[in-house]
């Protein structure tokens, strides 16, 4: 009997020294969640989890539990091959329309993160925005082009050209009949949504327009 208790107890011995290095990292991952709280909430529930599944110790579930609570990150989208530069929300808030170098605008559902439509250039795109009503979107990208489309088919439904700098905004007017671009050029240009057709072009900036939007039907513009 005192035999097998003595085996009992080294097992349970070695049994301890084995896991007490998965209980040191653990306890070093919820401690790594909780600095992370602050600086990078979305970062923090993956060092949590990873910490609960190396060992359940109470600090990894302490740790999982507060990054939760304080983490606002609600999805996160996945997909574009290179840089994301930029991202806007549809009117109603349940779609994301975003702009990448990878030469693509991908709209997205806001709620799951799943990827809708591909909006397809030849280079890089970007600026991408929705229509005030959300059923067409407009990009723009380094291809020299600027395009609307059905935001939700992804059909195009037109393409402008006529600008050859780099863009640093592309807008729909409040009920969605034009279209404002800024360009690097110091130049903002302003198009019938529905033809294409040019309307005018503001050519007074002597540095890149970086901001661009039809107010009443009258285009504003400006630069830093």
């Amino acid at each position: 009997m005192q035999a097998v208790q003595q085996t009992n107890a080294a097992d349970f011995a070695k049994r301890e020294a084995v896991g007490q290095p998965n209980i040191a990292m653990s306890r070093e991952l919820a401690a790594s969640d909780i600095s992370q709280l602050s600086i990078d909430p979305e970062l923090s529930v993956p060092l949590g989890l990873e910490a609960l599944q190396n060992t359940p110790t109470s600090e990894a579930e302490d740790s999982l539990r507060q990054s939760l609570f304080v983490s606002a990150v609600r999805t996160t989208l996945r997909g574009h091959a290179n840089a994301v530069g930029g991202a806007a929300f549809s009117q109603d808030g349940q779609r994301v329309l975003t702009s990448s170098l990878d030469g693509t605008a991908r709209v997205w559902d806001a709620q799951t993160g799943a990827e809708v439509l591909q909006l397809v250039h030849t280079n890089e795109v970007n600026s991408a925005a929705f229509s005030p009503d959300g059923r067409r979107a407009v990009t723009s990208s380094l291809d020299g082009t600027i395009r609307v489309w059905d935001a939700h088919t992804g059909q195009q439904l037109l393409q402008m050209r006529g600008h050859t700098a780099r863009a640093y905004g592309v807008e729909f007017n409040q009920d969605g009949q034009r279209v404002v671009f800024a360009g690097s050029d110091g130049t903002a240009r302003l198009w019938d949504a529905q033809t294409g057709e040019e309307f005018v072009t503001l050519d007074g900036h002597a540095q890149p327009v970086l901001q661009c939007e039809v107010q009443s039907g009258r285009p504003a513009s400006g630069h830093r």
